[in-house]
Formats: structure tokens, C-alpha cells, sequence
């Protein structure tokens, strides 16, 4: 068995999704952990709830302890490939994670920063970012396979004297030609990957999960999901396996309860869901919108509850263009959730803070704005004021959820 973990904070449950549904339609026995849910060979067999309940925790954080589970109960393992989506925090005793054989890092964002937290796992400042970096990387074993975004200045700074079996992604052609670590050069056409002497392509002109090439953080995650395959299968499978990889990768198209993204056609309308929840990613997923509009752009935004205060500005002021339209809602509404206590920070949100501390600063700067603070009342005023050719983006807190209650608004 072959264990891989997709850590840090960008794209970690979209990876794990994407490369377990590749290894099942590739006859591969899995065992796959994200956030949300548990499953074997893409049935669930754990969610949140349990893990919460059996150890305080969800399933990401220490997702190994659930091979240990699976074993307890049925005596084998029978898995070909463990895949791993691990939270931050799995670093702050290292927990399980020496024997792995891939680690796969994506990017850190300034919104997981909280000044005030106290212990060292938690990110402080942006220094902090740069230094967590610095010590994952110190950790690596130099048997292992090690992905990383050699975008991201900060690895690159880190990573550039290393002896390590490190492999890069890039969107930069002269980093691609230049630098033998580098096997995966992405952009918004196709993929190119290195495998020996020889180059493959992905071409992203039948991929709808990217949007055709449009949605950069999209393509990306499909380059990671790449280059995580090659070393799982090693350089002759992942070649045999090529051409029935890339069909896989086009039909990819998976319903809402196992995704965080979707896009609805209705009406003359698309209508983007998405799990969005920092500003880069709210800024590619309304760039995505101002794209496929002819029309005018609604957003139904929210913010987590668990952010300081000031970064709801920042957020803001860093969107605040993007769309024509914005809706705010409250992730603490006072219907389905009473209010937000946070045990690591020791502070409680009350229903429609957030809210207001978004519309405050929302109102400076775009008029044409509207704060709702239940979410389905929100999404039926963005139906109601949109028309033929709008791209609305609703920004989700249960894609199962949403997704069903909009189907049922559609059908009436």
C-alpha cells in the first residue's frame, strides 16, 4: 500500500477527491480522508460527526488513525493507495505521518493568520507563513517524494540548495525548461508533464472542471493531481494509464455531495456554487463569473465565522469590484446555527456579526448591495433580481445543501 498526503490549506479536499476517483476507475483499491468524510473505494464509512465523537477531531487532522480503524475492524488492509487530506495542525507532535511516501503541498493563504493565537502551529503573521514553511520542509525525509508549487517564492527561497526529492509545478515556461525538477508546466490551455525523456500533454479544452482553462486554482489542482499520479503509479503505469487518465480527467464532473464547485445552467442563467472563503479564492471565482457573464455578475458571499475582525475589510476591499451585485449572508444565522464559539482563540460570534462587520465595510464602496442574513433568503433575492445572460456565484456552507434547495426553487 501507498500512502499520500495533501497538506497545507489551498485545494487540499479537491486534490484527495480527484485523485481518488482517478485510482477507482483505474480498478485501484482506496482508502481516501478529507475533511468531511471517510471512505472506502468512494463509499463512506465514517463522516465528521463520528470522528468528532470517537476522538475530537475531524477526520484531516491525523487522518492516518483511520487505517488503524479499518484495520482493527476487518483484520487486512486490502487498500492499494491511502489518500490523505491533512490539516496544518498534524504537524504540532507530527503525529503518524514518517512513513508516508508522497507529500503533496499546496499553497498557505494570510487568512489562516490569528495575532492572538497561542500555540505554535497557528499562524501569527505573515512571518509566520514563511516559517512553517521553513520547518515542513526541515521535516521531509529524503526517501520520500515531495511535491511542491515552485510559484510560491517563499518554497522556492526554501527549497533552492536542498538534496531532496522534491518535484515542482509551474505556470512559467523558462522555470519549465530550466529546471529538471520541474515536471508538471501548466496554463490555460494544457498540461505538460515530464515523464523520463519524454513529454505528455493534458489539453484542457474538454475540461469542464476547469472551465475549459479559465479557472486558474482549477488548473493547478489538476496539475498537482498529475504529478501526484505519476509517482503513485511510478513513470511506466502512469504512461500505459495515460490516455484512460485524461478521459477521466474530462468526465470529471462530480456531484455536489463530493465536491466543493458546480455550475448550473438555468434559465439563460449559470449559477456557480462554490466553497470559497479567503480573498484569492473569492477573487478567481468572481474573475471566473465576470468570464462566462454577458450579462451582470450577483455574488452571495459569506465569511467564516473564526477570522479577525480586521480581515473582513481587507477581504472586502480586495473583492469589492469584482461583481455587480454583492448579497451578504451570515454563516451564524440564529436559525440553523445560534452561535460560534472558538475553543483555540476563546471568543464567540453571535448571529449577523460577521455579517455586519462585512456590510460595513461593503457599503463604502458598492451601493448596490444588499445584507440577508439567512442563506436560503439570500439565494432566492438572487435569483429574483437576476435576468438572461447573469452569472450569479453563491458561495456555499453545505454544497448538499445548497445544491438541493436550489433544484427545488428551480422546479417551482
Amino acid at each position: 500500500m501507498k500512502k499520500i498526503a495533501v497538506t497545507w490549506t489551498k485545494g487540499k479536499t479537491t486534490i484527495v477527491r480527484m485523485l481518488d476517483y482517478i485510482l477507482l476507475n483505474l480498478n485501484k483499491k482506496t482508502l481516501s480522508v478529507d475533511t468531511e468524510t471517510v471512505k472506502l473505494n468512494w463509499k463512506q464509512i465514517y463522516d465528521v460527526k463520528y470522528s468528532k465523537k470517537v476522538s475530537g477531531m475531524i477526520p484531516s487532522k491525523c487522518p492516518g488513525r483511520f487505517l488503524h480503524l479499518w484495520l482493527d475492524r476487518n483484520n487486512e488492509w486490502n487498500i492499494d493507495y491511502s489518500i490523505f487530506e491533512t490539516s496544518i495542525g498534524c504537524f504540532d507532535s507530527w503525529l503518524w505521518y514518517h512513513s508516508h511516501d508522497i507529500w503533496l503541498f499546496t499553497n498557505i493563504y494570510e487568512d489562516h493568520i490569528w495575532p492572538t493565537a497561542r500555540k505554535w502551529v497557528f499562524i501569527k503573521d505573515k512571518r509566520d507563513i514563511a516559517k512553517r514553511k521553513r520547518y515542513f520542509i526541515s521535516q521531509i525525509s529524503s526517501d520520500w517524494v515531495v511535491i511542491c508549487n515552485y510559484d510560491d517564492e517563499e518554497i522556492r527561497n526554501i527549497t533552492k540548495d536542498t538534496e531532496k526529492l522534491l518535484l515542482y509545478v509551474t505556470n512559467q515556461e523558462k522555470n519549465y525548461q530550466n529546471n529538471s525538477k520541474i515536471i508538471a508546466l501548466l496554463n490555460k490551455e494544457e498540461i505538460k508533464i515530464k515523464v523520463w525523456k519524454e513529454e505528455v500533454v493534458y489539453s484542457l479544452k474538454n475540461n469542464t472542471f476547469s472551465f475549459y482553462g479559465k479557472f486558474l486554482p482549477s488548473v493547478y489542482n489538476i496539475s498537482f493531481v498529475l504529478t501526484g499520479l505519476l509517482k503513485l503509479l511510478w513513470e511506466e503505469q502512469f504512461l500505459e494509464n495515460f490516455d484512460g487518465i485524461k478521459k477521466l480527467l474530462d468526465a470529471y464532473t462530480p456531484d455536489v455531495y463530493w465536491w466543493r464547485m458546480c455550475l448550473i445552467s438555468y434559465n439563460d442563467r449559470n449559477i456557480i456554487l462554490d466553497y470559497a472563503h479567503e480573498k484569492q479564492s473569492l477573487k478567481a471565482i468572481l474573475n471566473l463569473a465576470s468570464d462566462l457573464s454577458t450579462n451582470k455578475t450577483i455574488a452571495v458571499v459569506r465569511l467564516a465565522p473564526d477570522r479577525k475582525n480586521d480581515l473582513y475589510r481587507e477581504t472586502w476591499e480586495y473583492i469589492s469590484q469584482l461583481s455587480d451585485t454583492f448579497i451578504v449572508y451570515d454563516k451564524i444565522d440564529g436559525i440553523e446555527r445560534k452561535s460560534y464559539t472558538s475553543l483555540t482563540w476563546a471568543f464567540t460570534r453571535e448571529p449577523w456579526e460577521v455579517m455586519k462587520l462585512f456590510w460595513n465595510a461593503i457599503k463604502e464602496k458598492n451601493r448596490n448591495t444588499y445584507q440577508i442574513i439567512y442563506w436560503k433568503d439570500a439565494i432566492k433575492k438572487a435569483l429574483e433580481i437576476s435576468n438572461k445572460w447573469d452569472t450569479i456565484v453563491i458561495i456555499v456552507n453545505d454544497p448538499k445543501k445548497t445544491w438541493e434547495f436550489i433544484l427545488e426553487l428551480l422546479k417551482n
